[in-house]
């Protein structure tokens, strides 16, 4: 997933375009995928399963977070198109909310069980 998302961050000129260059034969990102898993590799070795599990689970609940605010933002500024599903402004809002509860709740379980 990694990979792609930063050749898709320069296909969008986000990222250096050395992450937007493909293998011809495979299609696949080269750049993004040997940066992916050196820095797979270097967190699997330096640091124990357990530490990598919980900071994955706080940075995914945390974009979860932000991906539901960024919704809620777009359903303020843009105007719905034609032909497709509607979603109230209200499910961004409790996805929010559920998201940060979550994060929240995790935080003060493990700062329990130090």
């Amino acid at each position: 997933m990694i990979a792609r998302v930063l050749y898709g961050m320069a296909e969008k000129e986000m990222a250096p375009h050395l992450f937007g260059r493909v293998n011809p034969k495979t299609k696949a990102p080269i750049g993004p995928t040997i940066i992916s898993i050196v820095v797979i590799l270097a967190l699997a070795l330096l640091f124990n399963l357990e530490s990598l599990a919980k900071a994955t689970n706080y940075i995914l609940i945390s974009v979860f977070i932000m991906i539901n605010l960024a919704l809620w933002r777009l359903k303020k500024r843009e105007a719905h198109p034609k032909g497709i599903r509607v979603y109230p402004r209200a499910v961004p809002v409790i996805g929010f909310f559920l998201s940060l509860g979550l994060l929240i709740f995790q935080i003060v379980y493990a700062l329990g069980n130090l």
